[in-house]
């Protein structure tokens, strides 16, 4: 199943409105309690352009200019292995200059524990790593998103990182670290970030 598969709708009902809300400015629930009222209703529409719109929407759009200064998704089928490695790199490297989430489509009930393992001998801290459910929702204000899927439409907005996953031995996955690592840095040099290991990295629980 790709990510075009899925319906945001769906995935809403499914998810439930209470972290959407929660992730919400005060105007954005104000506006998601008047379309409620007046029985309005999301469209139906491929995820790839329910990204690209809600992008369109918020691209730019900061709630303070003490938060960082650019906000990241990952997403993948299982989040397992490949976006929780770009995760534990870009906010290992970024430090408090990046919200990072990685989330799945369906995602694993845990982390792959020889990426865990690796992990740990590169250095990278692994405290906060696990899969997390997609939710479309959550999309605004994000300035960049990752896709790991061969399958999924390429624009200039959501990007896709065609990084094969191989977790069959621990070489493997060092070197599935190594490309990850090699373009998570060549994203944040494009943000206007120099990649730096940090001791103060941003959970994801407080990336939206």
């Amino acid at each position: 199943m790709t990510i075009l598969d899925f319906q945001p709708k769906k995935l809403s009902l499914r998810w439930g409105q209470l972290f959407t809300t929660f992730l919400q400015t005060p105007q954005e629930r104000t506006g998601e309690s008047k379309r409620a009222e007046t029985g309005e209703t999301e469209p139906s529409q491929s995820l790839h352009a329910f990204m690209q719109q809600t992008l369109n929407e918020h691209r730019g759009s900061k709630l303070d200019d003490a938060l960082p200064t650019s906000r990241i998704l990952f997403v993948s089928d299982d989040n397992a292995a490949r976006t929780q490695i770009a995760s534990a790199y870009t906010r290992w490297l970024g430090g408090e200059q990046v919200f990072v989430r990685s989330v799945g489509l369906t995602p694993a009930y845990h982390v792959d524990p020889l990426v865990i393992e690796v992990l740990n001998e590169r250095g990278v801290p692994t405290d906060d790593l696990k899969p997390k459910n997609f939710n479309p929702h959550t999309l605004g204000n994000i300035d960049e998103i990752i896709i790991f899927d061969d399958d999924a439409h390429v624009s200039d907005d959501v990007k896709t990182w065609n990084i094969t996953k191989n977790i069959s031995t621990k070489a493997d996955i060092h070197a599935m670290c190594d490309e990850v690592e090699a373009r998570v840095r060549k994203l944040l040099n494009a943000l206007g970030i120099t990649p730096t290991p940090h001791k103060n990295i941003i959970p994801e629980f407080l990336a939206a």
